[in-house]
């Protein structure tokens, strides 16, 4: 019809000239199919270009400023999909937006069940005829697709990919690209190819120090660890701060998609450095010979105690203890195994009486808390000596750590402040949770209580030890006297399950991704006879793998236990023992820890119990306030509460997410960022385990590497979305709630 109607008035025109009749009916077709495209999409720019018929958009389609279409072009499915500003996509181009869910579905080869992972194109990106995008695809700003190609994954801002599936073929003149951004008032691109100097489509190395690697797994690491290619092929396990156990099952997942196969558990393993990836993809053959078990022995003991003084945690003055000792130490048995060496109670209390030293009582202590004896002795010692301990993470960053100290280290605090934690301990927050003597000595009893420790058992923690949940599991062994088990392992790593095996663990303690990893390397094939008690906290599991695990545990005669709790509670307020109320996965439980659940009127769960602490902290000045809260603690979290008292979470109301189980305050996320980049608007939303942040007058890749550097998550976990402005509600305040309809994010 449409081709009709501009014939009919072309007829009109004909003493007009053809070049000025042709272009005519060029922009009376563009406008006409247009308008088509705007009635379907989300939202559309203000300028769009449709060249053809044929084109068909999604309700969840967010289309950008100057958009071009060509004929033809699909986008199918109701999965969210973002163009960016004068991104070109030629004609019969397919974009795929959601996908068979096969790994949750009851039948095979799929169920009923989809997947809607979000998909982008990037400003400018152009994509050529009879390509087609993939579901969860993100090609980047600049990036070029030939004709014909298969996009999934990632492609690099800048890039030129080709093929099925398209991989990096070369990059795009980067000094030209942004010599003509510049010219139209816009900010450079950050090059994705580092130290390189680009041309066309020829790589060449600027520094003499890449040698190509594997192109396709390159871009694996560029788009899991936001890195250059020259540092992704450097890269090894546990030397950047994004591939830590986390970031592995990232890359395992990153890989397995883009090559489309499925690793074994003792490839996972062999996964250490780039190198180690090219060799299992090209070889596909075993592990390398198992490391030897972690026995515990005498012999292991002796030389192998950590210099203290070496840390910077240690100085020369002796105070005497305050009289009431949370933590009683001269006892016998072990109280700290790491990594084979052995620590007795009455050793750990002579360390931490050296490394207390010269401390002033009734004044801040910051730690940075590594996974070793001598952290858990200089807690303890900081505790009983009436020092206030301020427990951080052992890589936080430098910058972060220096604001901390000038705020907090050395200041005068109240007497009844026993420990200090961050409100959000990835990014170092100068917010503070405040609790007494009274809180942490019922913490250590309700836990000890619902964890059914006692003296005798042997407690592995792969936790960092600055997490609330980490100091509560910490203080609870203390406190009974059971052993705390550490260790330099990670789950990813071999022989962790030796250590659990060796160490006589009888309790366990992780957060989901770890549980979602070991059931992957199928740890629990392995019968850990002693091992009696597993919990999970910071977060849910899917609830496919909670029944798993349950029905495990309770076929095995073992507790899986799921814990709700927060920092300002110390970690525990609800559990629920899925093993032995399968009937219950969905719910956290019922109070614990001594409390009670309520709702308020909005429905927001609140709760009260003796280890609520006495309030937050932002200024050295707060450290001297008593308690605030009086045990009430606004939890945040919407929820219902049914007739048994169990309790089902139903959103979140407060401005924190959960990221592979660690708390992260959005607002921190935007201070940090606006630190670093004052000319830029931003905001940051989102929910647990998917970071999203807005940004205007920014590159998003380098708000993404800077993000990476600094909270130490992979780039798999983090959305950064740029825009032309920042949406603001009636006050002049950053409309959150228009930012997540806007972007999906909801």
């Amino acid at each position: 019809m449409i081709k009709i109607f501009v014939k009919i008035v072309m007829l009109f025109l004909f003493w007009r000239p053809a070049k000025w009749r042709k272009r005519l009916k060029m922009k009376l077709e563009s406008r006409l199919y247009s308008g088509a495209v705007r009635r379907r999409a989300k939202k559309c720019g203000r300028i769009l270009n449709v060249l053809g018929p044929g084109v068909n958009v999604t309700f969840n389609t967010v289309v950008g400023e100057g958009v071009g279409f060509g004929k033809n072009v699909k986008i199918r499915g109701d999965g969210p999909v973002f163009i960016g500003k004068f991104a070109a996509i030629a004609e019969d181009t397919l974009v795929y937006t959601q996908v068979h869910d096969y790994d949750h579905s009851d039948t095979i080869p799929f169920g009923g069940g989809f997947a809607y992972p979000e998909t982008h194109i990037d400003d400018y990106a152009w994509i050529g005829m009879r390509s087609i995008v993939l579901p969860g695809a993100h090609i980047g700003e600049g990036a070029i697709v030939q004709a014909g190609s298969v996009v999934m994954g990632r492609i690099p801002p800048c890039a030129i990919a080709a093929g099925n599936p398209a991989k990096v073929i070369g990059w795009r003149d980067i000094g030209h690209y942004n010599k003509i951004k510049a010219a139209i008032g816009e900010k450079p691109v950050e090059s994705p190819t580092g130290g390189f100097k680009t041309q066309g489509s020829n790589l060449k190395v600027g520094s003499g120090k890449f040698n190509g690697g594997d192109p396709r797994l390159t871009d694996v690491f560029c788009g899991v660890f936001s890195v250059t290619p020259e540092e992704a092929v450097a890269m090894k396990y546990k030397e950047h701060p994004a591939w830590d156990s986390a970031g592995q099952m990232a890359l395992v997942s990153a890989i397995e998609r883009e090559y489309g196969r499925t690793l074994s558990p003792e490839e996972i393993f062999r996964l250490r450095s780039y190198g180690d990836a090219v060799d299992v993809l090209a070889q596909g053959r075993g592990a390398p010979e198992p490391e030897t078990s972690v026995r515990l022995s005498e012999e292991d003991t002796p030389g192998r105690k950590r210099d203290a003084e070496r840390e910077g945690i240690g100085r020369a003055n002796h105070e005497p203890p305050i009289a009431n000792r949370v933590f009683d130490l001269d006892r016998s048995g072990v109280a700290v195994v790491f990594d084979g060496r052995e620590v007795s109670f009455r050793e750990l209390e002579a360390i931490g009486e050296k490394l207390v030293a010269g401390i002033a009582p009734r004044t801040v202590r910051l730690i940075k808390a590594a996974n070793t004896p001598e952290t858990v002795a200089l807690y303890a010692a900081c505790v009983n000596h009436g020092v206030v301990p301020l427990m951080l993470p052992e890589k936080i960053d430098e910058a972060l750590y220096e604001k901390l100290r000038a705020t907090y280290d050395g200041a005068k605090v109240h007497e009844d402040l026993a420990l200090l934690l961050s409100t959000s301990g990835s990014t170092g927050s100068p917010k503070l949770v405040r609790s007494s003597y009274a809180d942490l000595k019922a913490d250590c009893r309700y836990a000890a209580e619902d964890h059914r420790l006692s003296k005798g058992d042997v407690f592995l923690v792969p936790l960092p030890l600055c997490y609330a949940f980490g100091v509560q599991v910490m203080s609870a062994c203390l406190h009974v006297g059971a052993t705390l088990v550490l260790s330099s392992r990670t789950v990813m790593d071999p022989g962790f399950g030796d250590v659990m095996e060796s160490s006589g663990a009888t309790h366990f303690v992780g957060v989901p991704y770890m549980y979602e990893m070991m059931d992957r390397l199928n740890y629990f094939s392995r019968s850990f006879p002693k091992l009696r008690n597993l919990s999970i906290s910071g977060g849910a599991l899917g609830p496919a793998l909670r029944k798993k695990y349950a029905d495990w545990a309770k076929r095995a005669g073992k507790v899986f236990c799921e814990i709700y709790g927060q920092t300002e509670t110390l970690a525990y307020m609800a559990k629920l023992e899925t093993n032995e109320h399968p009937e219950r996965v969905g719910s956290i439980g019922k109070a614990s820890s001594g409390g009670r659940f309520s709702l308020k009127e909005s429905g927001e769960l609140v709760y009260e119990g003796p280890i609520v602490a006495m309030g937050y902290a932002t200024c050295a000045e707060d450290l001297l306030k008593g308690d605030e809260w009086n045990g009430v603690r606004e939890t945040g979290d919407m929820a219902t509460i049914d007739a048994d008292g169990y309790v089902t979470l139903t959103g979140r109301a407060s401005r924190f997410i959960k990221i592979f189980g660690n708390r992260v305050s959005l607002q921190e996320v935007e201070n940090i960022l606006k630190d670093a980049f004052p000319a830029a608007s931003i905001a940051a939303t989102g929910a647990d385990n998917a970071l999203h942040v807005f940004a205007t007058a920014i590159s998003p890749s380098e708000i993404e590497r800077f993000l990476v550097s600094k909270l130490h998550f992979n780039a798999t976990v983090m959305k950064v979305h740029g825009l032309d402005s920042m949406p603001i509600n009636a006050n002049g305040k950053t409309d959150y709630q228009k930012l997540k309809a806007e972007m999906g994010d909801v």
